[in-house]
């Protein structure tokens, strides 16, 4: 390739760069489109298989097959519009057509051209929206750089989006197009373009970094502009429009750093680098020099630091569970010390480099936060607070540790310190707690390398320790209460789908009043009873035997118009009789009320026999109906498909009653209004959200009786109907409902412990001390106490 200087370029050689990288980029997309379409094959195969309840399956199924059907199609509809579109963007541009460019943003665009089906227009144009949105956040940085480098070789002087023949609405729009080719209906196609959104957001932004990374080697290097980011303070905030990982980063926090010294604003910079792969970029000569000078700092200091290291014995902390954070943190001697505060000066003059020297402070800060934080025990303060020097070098070599709460390293330290919330001293299970952490931390510091593997490996190890600890610490009445609850729950879905196929089965047909209800509200409940009992519901003659009874009853309740089917009643009354009362004892069936619907069968079968004429004529075709009465199965794997609202509802009284009559200690918290509470203002899909978020291991915060107490969730029923809870200081255990944990977290009575990880508020606590400092760090001693 040829190269230019930026400012020697003119017109005809920035349009030449252009036109030719734009024709690298179509074959380039056109290629690349193939694997965007396996990805998305493949991601609703895997949703298809992750899904519970049949219909979303099915409609998952029917987008796969379509979409794999009109795979072609597809392809050559996205590759001819999108050509098009591109094409239709250079020449526009090229004419200063300023009005018809507007039509290619988002903003004023006429979706009629992307309806699939034209009555749903409304939802399509939030689909293409949201995915157009997901592309910019996904490759905000990227298309900032793009949208500079193209504007410069389209002459503009100043940063212009609307001019890129590549913006997002355009993939979208041609992608938008591109699904009209799936011959189904309306649901089908919008989950195509649900699924899209991911694999096309990724894709796209590759596509950027590797025209950016193209137009540098030809020396297309406009200045690009800092932007101004609005902060809570009023305070204008820069942000780099760089790239976003290792060799990236630095040339980001590099354009960054020449206007400004605030660590406040560097952090908040560091914070907000997206996640995903990008290649990182050949460091220079001097910045590698600059950075094995460190490493090798670092390495010395983390070797003197082992040589005064000894393994922690508890015994020699005999009070430190009950020291204060200034007790911890203060004195000439503290028992938790900032190590790299203390090496500060040695660390720094191991590197020129503005961007490490910014960082070694900032990950200093963040370990002041740790070893004040209130939530952590100190004993895993302790131990935690030795992996200041691996975790600086994991912070100067992977940029992503600030980023992602995916990073492994910030992962394996977040893990140990949520499941160390109900640590205390004491105790089988938390000796060998303390054990594994301090194993996992002495692993860390023997390693020669800080690479993610590292990390990898001791937080599957970590979660391997936990899972063996859940068989421990399920006691009998974890178990117990499970095993009830889990009933209760799957008798509820069973009597569910019994009362959905009976319903299907008596529509349409002319039969009594008191005989439908009872079998909708009763008998439903009868078979659901008999199934949840059985191991085989299918091939259970005891199912079986609830099944005849609905066929018996809907018999014998119509005309009887000749002496044989008279005797033929006669005969099965008694049979049908015991049937019905011995599935009221199933279901514990209210007396009063089974006398009550006997009453009425009798006068039923009375006037069945006493018809006469034409009314004597059967109303139910007999034969159709036991053949459709054969196709109904119930299985305990049968899903839910019709629920009020969508979510399953279970009586609490009900298992309670249960869980009583086993004698297991559960006790069934109920919310208590206490005079001058006053509940929080927050909304069901709020609360449904921290009820989601809870996993087996969190922590929480209960109110019983004005006293607050830790409890750990220690088991959620499949559907998540039933939260069991177990803390330390009882044998017995604590069950929720659904909507009784709504309501508690509503009024203040039950408050997750942990509602950020410990790295994530860190940093949050580093941003707001920096904030207040004016961007400088404040004393450890002022943290501490803080």
């Amino acid at each position: 390739m040829s190269s230019h200087s930026t400012t020697e370029m003119n017109q005809l050689s920035r349009q030449m760069i252009l036109s030719s990288e734009l024709n690298e980029i179509l074959v380039r997309m056109d290629d690349s489109f193939n694997e965007v379409l396996t990805r998305v094959e493949e991601e609703l195969l895997r949703q298809a298989s992750d899904c519970k309840l049949d219909k979303e399956r099915a409609l998952i199924w029917d987008a796969h097959a379509h979409l794999r059907t009109k795979r072609a199609e597809v392809k050559a509809r996205f590759k001819t519009v999108f050509h098009e579109m591109v094409q239709q963007a250079m020449e526009e541009t090229k004419a200063a057509k300023a009005a018809n460019s507007a039509k290619l943003s988002l903003d004023g665009v006429d979706w009629t051209e992307l309806k699939l089906v034209d009555d749903n227009a409304l939802e399509e144009d939030v689909i293409v929206s949201r995915l157009a949105s997901k592309m910019k956040s996904t490759a905000e940085w990227e298309l900032q750089d793009l949208n500079a480098r193209i504007s410069f070789l389209m002459g503009r002087e100043e940063t212009d989006e609307a001019v890129n023949p590549l913006r997002p609405e355009l993939f979208c729009r041609a992608l938008g197009q591109a699904c009209n080719e799936i011959d189904a209906d309306h649901q089908t196609r919008m989950e195509v373009m649900r699924v899209f959104e991911t694999a096309m957001s990724e894709r796209v932004r590759t596509v950027y970094h590797e025209l950016n990374a193209r137009l540098i080697e030809r020396n297309v290097l406009p200045r690009i502009k800092l932007r101004t980011i609005p902060k809570p303070s009023n305070r204008p905030a820069t942000e780099t429009a760089g790239k976003t990982k290792e060799g990236g980063l630095q040339e980001a926090l590099q354009h960054f750093v020449e206007n400004t010294t605030s660590m406040f604003e560097v952090l908040q910079n560091l914070v907000r680098q997206h996640d995903g792969p990008v290649a990182s970029q050949p460091e220079t000569a001097e910045v590698a020099q600059s950075r094995r000078h460190l490493y090798s700092a670092i390495g010395d200091l983390r070797a003197a630091q082992s040589l005064n290291l000894q393994p922690i014995t508890l015994d020699d902390f005999p009070d430190l569970e009950n020291l204060t954070r200034s007790q911890l943190l203060e004195g000439d001697n503290p028992v938790l010390s900032n190590f790299i505060w203390s090496n500060r000066e040695q660390l720094r003059a191991a590197t020129p480099n503005h961007v490490d020297r910014i960082t070694i402070d900032i990950v200093a800060m963040l370990f002041d936060q740790i070893l004040a934080d209130d939530k952590l025990p100190n004993d895993i303060k302790l131990l935690i607070g030795r992996l200041q020097m691996p975790v600086l070098r994991v912070a100067l070599t992977d940029p992503a540790f600030f980023a992602s709460r995916a990073h492994p390293a910030r992962r394996l330290i977040d893990r140990i310190s949520s499941c160390a919330i109900g640590y205390e001293r004491g105790g089988n299970a938390n000796q060998r707690f303390f054990k594994i952490v301090e194993s996992l931390v002495h692993e860390v510091l023997q390693s020669a390398e800080d690479d993610s593997a590292l990390y990898e490996t001791l937080l599957a190890r970590f979660e391997d320790f936990l899972e063996q600890e859940k068989s421990q610490e399920d006691n009998d009445i974890v178990n117990q209460a499970a095993n009830l609850l889990e009933r209760a729950e799957t008798r509820e879905v069973l009597g569910i789908n019994a009362t959905i196929q009976i319903n299907k089965l008596l529509f349409g047909l002319d039969i009594d009043p008191l005989v439908r209800s009872f079998l909708l509200d009763t008998w439903s409940q009868v078979i659901a009873e008999a199934a949840c009992n059985s191991g085989d519901p299918e091939h259970d003659p005891h199912v079986a035997a609830q099944k005849q009874v609905v066929m018996d009853l809907v018999w014998s309740t119509q005309p009887k118009n000749s002496p044989e089917r008279r005797k033929d009643l006669v005969a099965l009354l008694p049979k049908l009789i015991g049937g019905i009362r011995r599935g009221m004892k199933l279901i514990n069936f209210p007396p009063d009320k089974e006398t009550e619907f006997f009453a009425g069968l009798m006068q039923l079968h009375s006037e069945a026999v006493r018809t006469v004429g034409a009314e004597a004529l059967p109303r139910v075709n007999i034969e159709q109906f036991s053949e459709r009465l054969k196709e109904l199965v119930f299985k305990q794997e049968i899903a839910v498909t019709e629920l009020a609202q969508g979510e399953l509802k279970v009586s609490s009284a009900q298992a309670e009653r249960v869980l009583a009559e086993q004698n297991v200690a559960v006790n069934f918290v109920k919310p208590v209004v206490r005079p001058g509470q006053v509940a929080l203002d927050v909304d069901d899909a709020t609360l449904n959200g921290w009820i989601t978020g809870l996993e087996r291991g969190t922590w929480l915060s209960l109110n019983v009786e004005n006293v607050f107490s830790k409890i750990k969730l220690a088991w959620v029923s499949p559907l998540r109907t039933f939260f069991l809870f177990t803390n330390q200081q009882s044998a017995s255990g604590h069950s929720f409902s659904i909507d009784v944990l709504r309501q508690l977290f509503r009024n203040g009575d039950l408050v997750r412990i942990e509602n950020e990880n410990l790295i994530e508020r860190s940093v949050r606590s580093v941003m707001t001390e920096l904030e207040k400092n004016k961007g400088q760090p404040a004393p450890l001693k002022e943290l501490a106490v803080a």
